[in-house]
Order: structure tokens, then C-alpha cells, then sequence
């Protein structure tokens, strides 16, 4: 009995765990929270793996308070131990008891989109809106859930995307009555709001900096003055018919990869590439605009893969552009293809970057090129000037930041948080904190921060960021490189608000 004791308490002890375990990966009902009487509740719908997210969501919470002066924030239960609880903070007003309840409904393997949609939907009152779609697929859907959910216990809620950027909704999708795809914003039609810029928008923007800019500007050769003393030497009937003519700047060649298996780079390549269209109202001239599409975007953060390496190949078989040219590389991707894909033009000719230019979206962040620079973006390793966008002001930094101006992290997600929290909270709040989504609806289709479509009108808003390596006179590529920060105001010009050399 002695000997056999030890192996019952054994199996017990492992019984008893396995239940445990059992029972902690059985799948877990969504149990949305209460929400009290007079008060009003966003959904904040996210993956539970992106708690870093929440915290900066907490922050744009915070600094929404300090734009609007009456605002009051409570985040005594933003951050929970319990991975399954539904974290929130709230958002008052001085003098008025209701609140504004902003609650992370999480996304895992156990509960979805549709599962979340459901159960507020059933809840009396449901969300006044749903904040969420940090991808344009993530976006599309919870478009596709709200749409499909037939009944609501009180109005239907409003949709407000935050940084999701695709113009268009998946090609499976019914098509509108001109044949064309979906807009993302009609999957879910006329209570859809984006705070982000499309990827028609950035590419624009991008594109319309670059050509206002005289030293980024691509641009072709001209006739050397020697050509054109020699013309000139000549027959005099024709130096004056020929000079102007070869003294001209010619119009540039642009580069434009695009990697198929990325959404997100496959649309965005296609935006760039339609404002090089005659038609497009942009006047961008090139003699030649070249597309290569790469199958797939896998790969190291340092060596291209297969079929990147072919797309270099075809560029660099031109011959590094002779100097008084220099060309356009249009890189629609996030960092790892970016970076690999200008490395590679790098380590071929070191000084590339004084005839080349590479422009993108919002694939590559602030934080990668400035904060975390040394680690994943050297510029001796990466030496061509690269112009990329903003959703809003990345450099946004108090003035009494203790935090050394090297090691600070951008701004621009917090301020997009900031601008949702300060809109939404100041539009419930009118005439009081118990507006419903039909009343909020009608105040955001009326507020000059959105066009009559939902969407953020351009124009004016828009951040761009410039870095440029440092090429010395010894031909040499300094590890400093000048960041420059451009924001577009009234009138449509570009104007500087910042410069770092780091």
C-alpha cells in the first residue's frame, strides 16, 4: 500500500491538472460588460496580443484631455491582470455626471469579429460606435460583421477606422452599378468615418512633395554646356534651333516594385502608378514609368529574397544613373521589403542615393528610421534618400520631455487616438453625454475634420517625413543622416516644421 500511495496521489495530482488545463483552453463565451444607466460605450475592438496598442489608445485618451479643457479621464481600470477581462477607461465632462465608456473588446482564437458584433448587438444599448480596423483586412472585417448583423437593440452603431488605408474593399465583393469595386467605407454604408489617409491620398501626397521639392525631385539629363557650346560654335541656324531644345531638363524615370502577396503593397502600388496617368491631374512627367511585381515578400530584415533579387536585377542592369539624372524608386511596402530592397541598391553602388529617391506610404514609421535607426535602418548600409508619410505630426514632442530628443518615440499614433477620443467625446457631449449613434452620426457628418463620404479630406493634414543620408565630398557615407519633418497647410504648400540630424 506504501508503494502504490505515491503513484495515486501521482495520477491524481495529473488528473487534477488536466482538467485545469482543460478547462482554461475550453472556449470562453464573450461576455460583453454593463453599461450604466445615461452612460454611452465605444468598442474598442483589438487583438489581445497588442496590449503595447492599448497603452498608446490610454495615451491619445490623455491627450484629448489636455486639448479639450473640461475633459476628465479614468483609467483606473485600463490596465487589468486578468487576460480575459475587459479593460476600459472612461471619459467625462465637468459638470455632468454621464460617461463615455471606451472598452477593448479583444480578438483571439476563442472569440472573433462576428462573435463581439453579436453580443453588443443583443446588449441594451449596444456601442454608439466601434473604433478599430489597425488593417485594412482587420477593417474590412468588422465592416462586413456590422453589416451583416440584422438587429441591434437600439440604433445601429457608427464605424470609425483608425489606420486602415485600402480605397477599395476585397475584389470578391459585390460590384456597384459601374462595375467598380466597393468602396471599404460603402461595406458598411453611410455610418462608416476613417480618421487615417487612404493610400490614394498618400500616394498623392507623397508624389506632389517630391516634385515641389528641388533637391528630391527626380529629373533626366540635359546636354553637357560642353555639347552646347559646341552646338552653338556650329552653324548658327541651327545652335539656335537645337540648344533650347538639348539644354532642356529631361523628364525622369520612375521604379515602381510591388509585392503581390501584400495587400496592403499591391493597392498602393497600383495608387502610385495611376497618378502617372496623363489624366491624373498631377503633371508628373517621366519618360518611362517601369512595373515589376514580386511574388512574394518573405524574406530577412537583410538580404533580398528570389524574386526581390530579380526585381533589383532588372533596374540595376540600366546602369547606375549617369550624374545630372536621378530616378524614382516607388517601394509600396513595410519595412523588411523596403529595407532589403534599398539595401540591395546600396551595397551595388554606395552612392546611388545622390541620383536616386525612394518614396512609400505609411508602411515605414518614424520610429524604425530615427528612434531604432542604428539597429534597423543604417543609413551607411541604406543610402538613398527616402520620403515616406504620416498620418499625423510624429515629432509632436513637449517641450519639457525629459526623454533625450534621440530616443523619443513619434507622436503620430497617439495624436490619431487623440483626435477620435477628442471628436467622438466632444459630439456626444452636445446638448449632453446621452446622444445616441443616430444624433452622433449626424454631428460627425457635419464636423469639417471628415468629407461628406467619411473620409479625411486632403489637402491640408498631411505629414511627410524626408530622410537623407549625409554623402560627403570624399565620397563617403556618413553614419549621421538629416531627418526632416513637412506638413501641407492652406494652399496646398509643403512646409517644414522640423529638422534633426541624427
Amino acid at each position: 500500500m506504501r508503494r502504490t500511495l505515491p503513484f495515486l496521489v501521482l495520477i491524481l495530482v495529473g488528473g487534477a491538472a488536466s482538467l485545469a488545463l482543460r478547462s482554461q483552453f475550453l472556449p470562453k463565451a464573450a461576455r460583453v460588460s454593463h453599461v450604466p444607466a445615461g452612460d454611452v460605450e465605444i468598442a474598442w475592438i483589438h487583438t489581445t496580443t497588442n496590449a503595447q496598442t492599448w497603452e498608446r489608445f490610454v495615451a491619445g485618451v490623455h491627450e484629448a484631455a489636455r486639448q479639450v479643457r473640461d475633459m476628465d479621464v479614468d483609467d483606473s481600470a485600463a490596465f487589468l491582470d486578468q487576460t480575459a477581462a475587459v479593460p476600459e477607461v472612461t471619459v467625462g465632462f465637468r459638470n455632468q455626471e454621464n460617461r463615455i465608456r471606451i472598452r477593448w473588446y479583444k480578438l483571439s482564437g476563442e472569440v472573433g469579429t462576428r462573435e463581439w458584433v453579436s453580443r453588443l448587438a443583443d446588449r441594451e444599448p449596444p456601442p454608439v460606435a466601434f473604433v478599430g480596423g489597425a488593417t485594412s483586412d482587420r477593417a474590412i472585417e468588422l465592416a462586413k460583421a456590422l453589416r451583416d448583423q440584422e438587429t441591434w437593440k437600439g440604433p445601429k452603431p457608427l464605424l470609425c477606422l483608425t489606420t486602415a488605408t485600402a480605397d477599395w474593399a476585397d475584389a470578391d465583393l459585390p460590384r456597384d452599378a459601374s462595375g467598380d469595386q466597393v468602396r471599404l467605407l460603402d461595406l458598411y454604408p453611410g455610418r462608416s468615418f476613417r480618421f487615417c489617409f487612404t493610400n490614394s491620398a498618400m500616394a498623392r501626397a507623397v508624389l506632389d512633395f517630391v516634385w515641389q521639392t528641388p533637391g528630391l525631385r527626380p529629373h533626366g539629363p540635359a546636354a553637357p554646356p560642353a555639347v552646347l557650346s559646341m552646338l552653338g560654335a556650329g552653324n548658327p541656324w541651327n545652335g539656335v534651333a537645337v540648344v533650347p531644345l538639348l539644354s532642356r531638363e529631361l523628364p525622369p524615370q520612375a521604379h515602381i516594385l510591388s509585392w503581390m502577396d501584400d495587400p496592403y503593397s499591391a493597392d498602393l502600388a497600383l495608387r502610385f502608378r495611376e497618378l502617372f496617368r496623363p489624366d491624373s491631374g498631377m503633371g508628373l512627367e517621366c519618360t518611362s514609368v517601369g512595373v515589376t511585381e514580386i511574388r512574394y515578400s518573405v524574406g530577412t530584415i537583410g538580404s533580398v529574397n528570389e524574386r526581390e533579387k530579380g526585381g533589383t536585377g532588372l533596374i540595376l542592369d540600366e546602369g547606375t544613373p549617369p550624374r545630372g539624372r536621378k530616378q524614382l524608386l516607388v517601394l509600396p511596402a513595410v519595412t523588411q521589403p523596403a529595407r532589403r530592397m534599398i539595401r540591395a541598391f546600396a551595397a551595388d553602388s554606395p552612392l546611388i542615393g545622390r541620383s536616386m529617391v525612394a518614396v512609400t506610404g505609411d508602411g515605414v514609421s518614424f520610429n524604425t528610421v530615427y528612434r531604432d535607426g542604428e539597429v534597423a535602418w543604417p543609413t551607411r548600409d541604406l543610402s538613398i534618400p527616402l520620403v515616406f508619410f504620416a498620418h499625423q505630426n510624429p515629432v509632436a514632442w513637449a517641450d519639457d520631455d525629459p526623454t533625450p530628443i534621440a530616443t523619443r518615440t513619434s507622436t503620430d499614433d497617439v495624436l490619431l487616438f487623440a483626435d477620435i477620443v477628442r471628436l467622438l467625446g466632444q459630439h456626444l457631449r452636445k446638448p449632453a453625454p446621452t446622444a445616441d449613434a443616430d444624433e452622433l452620426l449626424a454631428r460627425l457628418r457635419a464636423d469639417p475634420f471628415f468629407g461628406p463620404d467619411g473620409e479625411r479630406p486632403t489637402g491640408r493634414g498631411e505629414f511627410v517625413v524626408v530622410l537623407r543620408p549625409i554623402i560627403g565630398d570624399d565620397d563617403r557615407v556618413a553614419k549621421e543622416a538629416h531627418f526632416e519633418v513637412h506638413t501641407r497647410g492652406a494652399g496646398r504648400r509643403w512646409t517644414r516644421i522640423k529638422h534633426l540630424t541624427k
